[in-house]
């Protein structure tokens, strides 16, 4: 003992007086042996441990009572020094008796703990550093005993939902009860997966109630703990953070969005449909003039391109504008609609008709000789001469003139075509109406005052 760092002494209790001293002592505390020798046992030990000790010499005046004092209860973390500076120390007393059975001297161990307070200071200080880091974060720990499946939460989660401590279970069940119906399965499972090793983390993002009845958005994340390398883990400890702003948040941003995209689709429906009023006719549902002047210039350019034929048919109904007075344009108008229904149902895809103006109208037949261009008017010229109008009760007999050419041989351009075309159209209104004419050199022509007098 005399070489040990521990400070021994034995006190003699009848005598009130310290009866030895290790010379550890000097080492410790700054004091001899010889100046503590026949000292009061205050010289050595701190108030708080002589009081301790006092307490104990009562208590165990009684020879059946237990002779060890425990060391837990005799720590004094501010003992002197003779040079006024402080250490911590540990005080264990053992009670020496006498035949008799009667105390008769205290056998004692003091040793510095100054370095262990200090790790112990520094661990708590760490620690408290931890959890208000973790406040201000809106972070909280939990930690899961796996044999037990007991759960605490640190001081963090029950602000967070609004529990005091005592309502808070303290089990994995107890915990899961308060997670969302549809979100109990998520957790359970992930949690089983990163326990039998199948992921590095457990990760998972869920909802919880909180004490005022609303769901709090959490993701939690954790890892398996074991106390010691090589031990199995018995731990899961982890965090959760508090993201239900950011939840509220995305949900308003998502509802804004679809809101947002839904406006968006609404407008570019608009604009399709603008789009389309632009190039159609309202009456008929058929291409416009505007239309047809653009498609016109490019199906020349692509017939020239490729080498293929391009025909055009001009049709206009016969006797029209007798028709039209006859009707107050009612009738006209029903005849418009049913030709234009007639030409949009016996056309092929890449083929565009289209109301030329009034009662006229020209169909471009992309990649078609004229031979079959002329079939085709045909075809439609019987269709309507055999369609059955009616104008409230009355029959009506429709027929047309068509007027038929075709790339390259009739022209190069669109203006040329169109031309050659309504020079055909105006030879089948002179040579009797209600029949198809190809174009020719020498059409037959009426001009009266600049305009056709052919109706």
């Amino acid at each position: 003992l005399e070489h040990c760092d521990d400070v021994a002494f034995l006190y003699d209790i009848k005598a009130g007086r310290l009866s030895h001293v290790s010379a550890s002592a000097q080492r410790q505390r700054g004091w001899s042996a010889a100046e503590l020798t026949g000292k009061p046992l205050d010289s050595l030990l701190p108030a708080m441990t002589l009081a301790q000790v006092r307490e104990f010499l009562v208590r165990h005046h009684d020879p059946s009572t237990d002779d060890v004092l425990q060391a837990t209860a005799m720590i004094e973390p501010d003992a002197p020094c003779r040079d006024g500076s402080m250490v911590a120390i540990e005080t264990k007393l053992t009670l020496l008796r006498d035949k008799n059975g009667k105390p008769e001297f205290l056998l004692g161990v003091c040793r510095d703990i100054s370095n262990r307070v200090e790790r112990e200071r520094d661990v708590r200080d760490a620690e408290e550093r931890v959890r208000l880091a973790l406040l201000c974060a809106g972070d909280s720990v939990w930690d899961i005993a796996l044999d037990t499946e007991s759960m605490n939460y640190a001081e963090g989660w029950q602000v967070l939902l609004g529990y005091d401590k005592s309502e808070m279970e303290a089990t994995l069940d107890g915990y899961v009860r308060l997670i969302h119906p549809e979100d109990a399965a998520k957790f359970r499972t992930g949690l089983e997966r990163h326990v039998q090793g199948a992921t590095q983390d457990f990760i998972c993002e869920f909802r919880v109630r909180s004490k005022d009845g609303g769901w709090r958005w959490v993701p939690s994340r954790g890892r398996l703990w074991s106390r010691a390398s090589g031990q199995a883990a018995r731990h899961v400890i982890g965090t959760h953070t508090d993201i239900t702003s950011r939840k509220v948040a995305e949900v308003a941003m998502s509802r804004t969005n679809t809101k947002l995209h839904s406006q968006i689709d609404e407008i570019r429906t608009l604009q399709t449909r603008l789009a389309e009023q632009a190039v159609r006719d309202p009456l008929t549902g058929l291409y416009n003039r505007r239309y047809l002047d653009g498609t016109l210039e490019r199906e020349v350019s692509r017939a020239r391109r490729e080498g293929h034929p391009l025909s055009v048919v001009m049709l206009d109904v016969d006797y029209f504008k007798r028709l039209n007075d006859s009707s107050a344009h009612h009738a006209g108008d029903e005849v418009l609609k049913a030709l234009g229904d007639l030409l949009r149902a016996d056309t092929r895809t890449e083929d565009i008709p289209c109301r030329y103006g009034g009662e006229e109208f020209l169909v471009l037949l992309p990649s078609m000789p004229l031979a079959t261009a002329k079939e085709r008017a045909e075809r439609w010229r019987t269709q309507l001469e055999k369609h059955d109008f009616m104008f409230g009760n009355f029959p009506l007999s429709v027929t047309a003139s068509f007027g038929v050419s075709s790339y390259p041989n009739h022209g190069k351009t669109p203006d040329e075509l169109t031309r050659a075309a309504d020079t055909a159209l105006y030879n089948a209104k002179h040579n009797g109406r209600n029949r198809v004419e190809l174009y020719e050199e020498a059409p037959i022509m009426f001009v009266t005052g600049g305009q056709r007098a052919v109706e």
